[in-house]
């Protein structure tokens, strides 16, 4: 069995039911206000590190919380390599999840299928609420680029 068809087995097994999403945290920082809304001249570049927590919500073996953690960096303009540039502002969201799940799968599966599929339902809601805390604090923004939760998924098992 390849890996793909193992995959698609896995996914055919289990289902996901979607339950409440609610706004955990959410701060922006903005070190030099008010001096950097006189200085900076263009819109800051949005540096966006997204990661996960995922546990489980009860003692009921289907029921899981996934938490979506945005840190949203602003920076003066894009950095080069190994270039440090003056921070604009920092902007933290955790947005979370309870999502049950049902079907036969290894605890690693569960999880595999947990974070690829259940992080999609989140994220754009947890999107607006970063930038609207960017925007509100005074600061133009574009929205990032969208995240593929598969891809993210396989890099941090490779890492760890």
């Amino acid at each position: 069995m390849t890996k793909k068809s193992g995959e698609n087995a896995v996914r055919a097994a289990l289902e996901l039911q979607l339950g409440a999403q609610y706004l955990c945290h959410a701060e922006i920082d903005v070190p030099e206000s008010p001096q950097v809304f006189l200085t900076l001249q263009a819109p800051p570049h949005l540096n966006l590190v997204v990661n996960l927590s995922l546990r489980k919500a009860s003692n009921d073996e289907s029921l899981y919380e996934l938490r979506l953690v945005l840190e949203g960096t602003g920076l003066p303009r894009k950095a080069e390599e190994n270039e440090d540039l003056p921070t604009v502002y920092r902007a933290n969201v955790v947005y979370a999840g309870i999502f049950g799940l049902t079907g036969e799968a290894s605890s690693e599966e569960k999880e595999a299928y947990l974070v690829q599929n259940a992080s999609g339902y989140l994220m754009p809601a947890a999107r607006a609420v970063l930038l609207n805390l960017i925007r509100e604090s005074g600061f133009s923004t574009v929205n990032p680029q969208p995240v593929d939760f598969r891809e993210f998924w396989h890099s941090y098992k490779k890492s760890n």
